[in-house]
């Protein structure tokens, strides 16, 4: 008798091949139709605070933000994605994170999803930490894991089809791709009117209506949307912390050294660093 395996699974490899294809359409639609509607493009790398800045765009203008799905988008809307760069997008916010944070962060995610079992293919990810960190690794000890960790997702990305660093180099040029509007998501923290408001501007040409812009940045608040405030940690959360910096708890220097391998040119791109010898100018554990 054919084994056809557990048809749970091949239902959700189905559905994950139909929502990529669907993606690579939106995406295409995009370029070549999404000034029309318009569409406004929410891009980042992942972790890097994305769905927050899409939830705000969404409440300031009005309009959904579809969430994953098996059909492409081709209306007004805003669209939160990680794709690789396109010369014809237009309406584009690129969101910038401090990769060390971002990857800091995608850390506590990968290890939250192991605990949770019920995650998809939880056996086959699980094994594969094991065989990069050790039968035996702990998923608490993050400074300990952090450099096996990073050179693994440097090498094998997962969550964009680029690494990190890969991804600002692709799509971060102050002055040639000056019809972008780049966001920090340092600056949505301290003050998130200030850098909506020159984002927004940039891209619509005209200015915002204040009170429409607080009101969206209040709706979307951390504290709105969890009930904690910023920097009180819940590690099984989607939103574990919501601060900046906090690569400085979870990096030794080894891991400073492997990230600054793939992505210091990165770093320095996005200015996040002045230069590639940052690495001497903190005080890292061995």
């Amino acid at each position: 008798m054919a084994h056809h395996g557990h048809p749970g699974i091949t239902r959700s490899r189905l559905r994950l091949t139909m929502e990529r294809i669907s993606n690579q359409l939106t995406r295409t639609i995009g370029a070549r139709y999404g000034h029309i509607w318009p569409e406004y493009f929410v891009c980042e790398y992942p972790r890097s605070g994305g769905t927050w800045l899409a939830k705000m765009l969404s409440d300031y203008f009005g309009i959904c933000k579809p969430g994953v799905s098996v059909f492409p988008v081709g209306m007004r809307a805003v669209i939160h994605n990680h794709w690789k760069y396109h010369p014809k997008l237009r309406n584009v916010f690129y969101l910038m994170r401090d990769g060390r944070d971002v990857m800091t962060s995608y850390y506590f995610y990968r290890m939250r999803s192991i605990r949770q079992k019920h995650t998809y293919q939880h056996g086959t990810m699980l094994a594969n930490y094991k065989r990069i960190l050790g039968d035996n690794f702990d998923p608490e000890d993050s400074r300990g894991n952090m450099a096996k960790f990073l050179r693994h997702e440097f090498e094998n990305p997962t969550g964009s089809r680029l690494h990190w660093g890969d991804h600002i180099n692709a799509w971060v040029d102050f002055e040639k791709k000056a019809y972008i509007a780049y966001i920090r998501y340092e600056d949505l923290l301290e003050k998130p009117f200030e850098a909506l408001k020159t984002a927004i501007e940039h891209i619509v040409k005209e200015e915002v209506v204040e009170h429409k812009l607080h009101t969206a940045i209040d709706h979307c608040s951390m504290e709105k949307q969890t009930g904690r405030k910023r920097g009180e940690e819940d590690a099984e959360s989607f939103i574990r912390k919501g601060i900046a910096g906090d690569w400085l708890n979870n990096f030794n220097r080894e891991a400073a050294e492997v990230f600054d391998q793939f992505a210091g040119e990165a770093l320095v791109r996005a200015g996040y660093e002045p230069d590639r010898d940052w690495i001497s100018r903190y005080d890292l554990p061995e």
